[in-house]
């Protein structure tokens, strides 16, 4: 969506840029109507420049951001707001080089361009210009419309420009946003994961905590690699159960289509992922923290871990406090792996004999378990959400 190098005139009659909007306006009276009695600017959405990137939202995906579902549906109700005249909120952009930016707006100017394509009239559009500095110009777009909500990646991407180029601290960045710095910091890490990993984030098929979690725990490959396998095992399902139907393989068109939007939802559950018990979670905090307490109590105050060589021993002081902690824990442990092992034996025993299945089947892991189904290699290699066209 580029408009020609002539469509507007970028200086006055003495070759000086425009500075604002009002000598924009001036230079360029045919296109862009002056504010009067109050109200905006009006202009010919073909003159706003839309800068690559600049859009927070777009998550570094490019021109490939507005065809995904949710942005693309986005476009197309503002594209018919436009055609029946409705009220649309004016599109904010700021002067540079004579030239006006957009830096809020981006959805709505590709939809007026649309929708001018569409009917062959002239549509004009409502302007609103920033002052700001581009640190200011960041959050003003953080706090934008708020019509399609600002998903994690997408603000990881400002936080990251906030962070690394414009000079804020991660302290600054998180009163700013009334949140805590490990929050920031984790949000700051969404803006350099892999393409789909953002698109699946973006699509809410999966948490970015989660996300992360497992990119932390596994690496980014294995992590994606993971996701894409549960995906594929819940899409093979599905369209098992429609008949001949073909299903995309774009998640959000899964959704729709099929109006379950659980059945294509990456969870710490679908993944195999088995929760620790809150039991457990806090008798092994409680007991380690005593161990911790004691052994440190046992040391020198100036301790230092190369000194003590390895066949040492340091004496800790035990009582009955610390033998019942440890026993708790160890009873908590022994009690979950009894758990998962008897979760295990029932799920073997559905799968291996058809006359078991009904006695078990209210306690065994689902049949679409990607951890019993992993995807194919064909699979593997052809499920990308990116690639929006194609069909499974």
């Amino acid at each position: 969506m580029k408009q020609t190098a002539d469509f507007f005139i970028s200086t006055e009659r003495n070759g000086r840029l425009v500075k604002n909007l009002r000598e924009f306006s001036d230079a360029n009276p045919d296109i862009c109507h002056k504010a009067v009695n109050g109200q905006p600017f009006m202009i010919d959405p073909r003159a706003l420049v839309l800068v690559p990137n600049w859009n927070c939202r777009e998550m570094g995906l490019g021109e490939a951001y507005y065809k995904l579902p949710k942005p693309a549906e986005h476009i197309q109700n503002l594209k018919k707001a436009f055609l029946n005249g409705a009220d649309i909120d004016p599109i904010t952009v700021v002067i540079v080089d004579g030239k006006p930016l957009v830096r809020q707006g981006n959805c709505r100017t590709r939809a007026a361009l649309l929708a001018q394509q569409e009917s062959g009239l002239p549509i004009l559009v409502r302007l609103r210009e920033f002052q700001g500095d581009e640190i200011e110009q960041e959050w003003h777009s953080l706090d934008g419309a708020k019509s399609l909500p600002l998903c994690p990646v997408g603000r990881g991407i400002a936080y990251s420009r906030l962070v690394n180029d414009a000079g804020m601290s991660v302290e600054q960045v998180a009163q700013r946003e009334n949140i805590s710095e490990m929050a920031v910091r984790q949000i700051i890490s969404l803006a350099t994961i892999d393409d789909e990993l953002k698109t699946l984030i973006s699509q809410d098929v999966i948490s970015y905590t989660l996300c992360l979690e497992l990119i932390r725990d596994l690496g980014e490959k294995e992590a994606l690699d993971k996701i894409r396998a549960d995906l594929n095992a819940k899409i093979k399902v599905i369209n098992n159960s429609t008949g001949s139907d073909t299903l995309p393989l774009n998640v959000a068109e899964i959704i729709k289509s099929h109006g379950s939007p659980k059945a294509v939802r990456v969870t710490k559950s679908s993944l195999g992922v088995q929760p620790i018990p809150r039991k457990l979670a806090q008798n092994l905090a409680a007991s380690t923290k005593e161990v911790c307490n004691r052994l440190r109590a046992s040391l020198p105050s100036s301790f230092d871990l190369n000194q003590i060589g390895p066949n040492e021993k340091i004496n800790i002081e035990v009582d009955r406090h610390l033998i019942e902690l440890i026993f708790n824990s160890d009873d908590s442990i022994r009690g979950h792996e009894a758990k998962l092992e008897r979760k295990t034996t029932k799920g073997k025993l559905s799968s291996s004999d058809p006359s078991v299945t009904s006695e078990v089947n209210s306690n065994a892991l689902p049949a679409n378990d990607p951890m019993e189904e992993p995807a194919s290699e064909s699979q593997e290699n052809e499920f990308s959400l990116l690639n929006l066209d194609s069909a499974v």
